[in-house]
């Protein structure tokens, strides 16, 4: 997976106003606030629309995070980077209803298709909700990197001889072949870079095993950047998270919600914006769910730990008897700003022990 410098949130929306969006009300299209996103209504065959937001400042590096719920049918949704002016030229991620992704250019208000493929796993047949990022950088040689993200997954990464940036548009898109189409759009992240600087994570790498056993804590690590909690969570099950509204008032700036999550039935990951927000947030959560656990082994009972990666306290761990007789354990990632829990319907202390010794996150 290629990240390629976009760590900087520049611009979020919860799409309770449209304030700052085109809208749109044709016969033949729609574009309006409606469920508490953007909605795309497309009533012509083998047509489209866009519509974009202009940011304070041209970027470099621009990355466009939207969860998109797709209708059935024969389109495709997805965001956009856009190069600013009256009318600016665009590079557009989309997935559409056959399961796959599609890089596009827009010049002069035509799409012409860089390069499109199958997302593996991916079945949009019946319409569903899908995280897509879209990352577009100015490389410096005359064509511009652009990278796709489906739930966090990098699906694409193609250097186009077109350069459109620096950025200064963050878009949305949507077409049909066979109308009608609907699409609706929510909690749009834009992240922004001042510099190129590729970056290949490797995302199969595993957490380290933690030891429950408290050591004196080292140099803290950089927190997880804005926009990437998805792509922290395991990618072994992934595919089964969605991202989810935070709380914004406790602190929370994203959430992740998994369903099942691998061993366990269900995870979910919060970052929060300080340490004193993570930590009042973990007590919180623990004195109305867990009560008081006294043990210090989460392997055979209820208990709080410190827990440690290659010998440094990385945070607290709680496991403990949840409502309906199911496991749960929750912890902090202090460095990454991080709260997660995890819950198994059924399993012993030891099955939940081994399930989160892999739960990240991962920086």
């Amino acid at each position: 997976m290629v990240t390629l410098g976009a760590d900087n949130l520049v611009y979020t929306d919860d799409f309770s106003s449209t304030d700052g969006w085109g809208v749109l009300d044709e016969d033949d299209a729609h574009i309006e606030g409606a469920d508490g996103g953007l909605r795309f209504r497309l009533l012509a065959d083998d047509s489209s629309r866009w519509t974009w937001h202009t940011l304070d400042a041209p970027q470099t590096v621009l990355r466009v995070g939207i969860d998109a719920t797709l209708e059935p049918g024969t389109g495709s949704a997805g965001p956009m980077c856009g190069s600013g002016g009256d009318d600016p030229s665009f590079f557009a991620g989309v997935i559409n209803n056959a399961g796959e992704w599609v890089l596009a250019r827009i010049v002069n208000s035509v799409t012409t298709v860089i390069e499109r493929d199958a997302v593996p796993g991916l079945d949009l047949s019946q319409g569903g909700t899908v995280t897509i990022e879209l990352e577009c950088a100015v490389t410096g040689d005359g064509g511009d990197r652009i990278g796709l993200f489906v739930d966090g997954v990098n699906v694409a990464d193609v250097t186009d001889a077109s350069s459109f940036g620096p950025y200064l548009d963050a878009g949305l898109f949507a077409s049909v072949a066979t109308q009608p189409f609907e699409v609706r759009f929510d909690d749009a992240r834009v992240l922004g870079g001042d510099t190129y600087a590729p970056v290949v994570v490797d995302a199969l790498a595993p957490t380290a095993a933690p030891s429950a056993a408290p050591q004196p804590s080292g140099p803290p690590s950089t927190p997880l950047p804005l926009g990437r909690l998805l792509e922290a969570v395991p990618i072994g099950f992934r595919g089964d998270c969605r991202t989810a509204s935070a709380d914004k008032a406790a602190g929370q700036l994203e959430a992740v919600l998994c369903v099942p999550a691998g061993g366990a039935t269900t995870a979910e990951y919060y970052r929060y914006a300080t340490e004193a927000d993570l930590q009042a947030a973990f007590d919180r959560f623990l004195a109305l769910e867990g009560g008081d656990p006294t043990g210090t082994d989460c392997t055979t009972a209820p208990g709080l730990v410190d827990y440690t990666i290659s010998g440094r306290t990385i945070g607290q761990l709680a496991c403990y008897d949840a409502p309906h007789k199911a496991v749960a354990f929750q912890w902090t990632e202090r460095d990454l700003l991080v709260l997660a829990f995890g819950s198994l319907n059924s399993g012993s202390y030891a099955d939940a022990y081994a399930w989160w010794q892999d739960a990240g996150p991962n920086p």
